[in-house]
């Protein structure tokens, strides 16, 4: 009778065991989905990054030109000597010098426009004297270097298309201080060297200089 009720009990727990294997596997499958699903996932929000990076970069490399503005740039220049030299001199002498004994000056560049007849600089006013200005108005504008398969000028004269790099002039003033250059003569063909006698040959004086760009363009190609 025992032996009855335990065959019995088995048959009857046979199908749930069958039941508890299959839903082990249904969870085993459910979770390697689930896996496979936030593999995919982060794979797409790679790509999807990647290509954002990508697209970017295009973006970046897919710009043209550079564009450059002066202003407030201050230059100061000093020559100890520029000299002409004649090393062979004459029948009856032997070589000199002839040059700049000193030479220094201030270089200020600022941006500049006009408007409503007035010259203007950005932050302050024009350093220079401009009275004498009959041109028009005239925006700001910066420095710009292109390269492009048509050279407006040199394709122009050339009949067909020039290609080359294209530069903007900015619209700029320049102004030096006044400058006073010492001629001398030197009685060696080695002026720089420290040795013989250097003699004032009298000076130059020069008042203070203004020059505006206000346009423009500079065109280079290969030739």
């Amino acid at each position: 009778m025992q032996k009855i009720i335990a065959l019995l009990f088995a048959i009857l727990m046979v199908p749930s065991l069958a039941l508890g294997e299959q839903s082990m596997k249904d969870s085993s499958m459910r979770l390697l989905a689930d896996e496979s699903d936030k593999k995919q996932e982060k794979q797409e929000d790679e790509s999807g990054l990647q290509s954002m990076q990508e697209g970017s970069m295009e973006e970046v490399t897919g710009q043209s030109g550079i564009t450059m503005a002066f202003d407030d740039i201050k230059l100061y220049t000093n020559i100890q000597g520029a000299w002409y030299s004649d090393p062979d001199g004459t029948e009856n002498g032997g070589g000199a010098s002839l040059g700049i004994k000193e030479l220094s000056a201030m270089i200020d560049i600022n941006a500049v426009y006009r408007k409503d007849g007035n010259f203007k600089s950005p932050g302050r006013g024009v350093q220079g004297d401009l009275s004498g200005y009959t041109g028009g108005d005239f925006l700001f504008k910066p420095m710009t270097i292109d390269v492009t398969n048509a050279l407006p000028v040199l394709s122009d004269a050339a009949g067909q298309n020039v290609a080359g790099v294209r530069v903007g002039l900015p619209s700029v003033e320049i102004h030096a201080s006044a400058v006073s250059i010492d001629l001398a003569v030197h009685d060696d063909a080695n002026p720089l060297d420290g040795s013989g006698e250097t003699k004032s040959f009298g000076n130059i004086e020069i008042g203070e200089t203004t020059m505006v760009i206000t346009g423009g363009s500079l065109e280079i190609a290969p030739h």
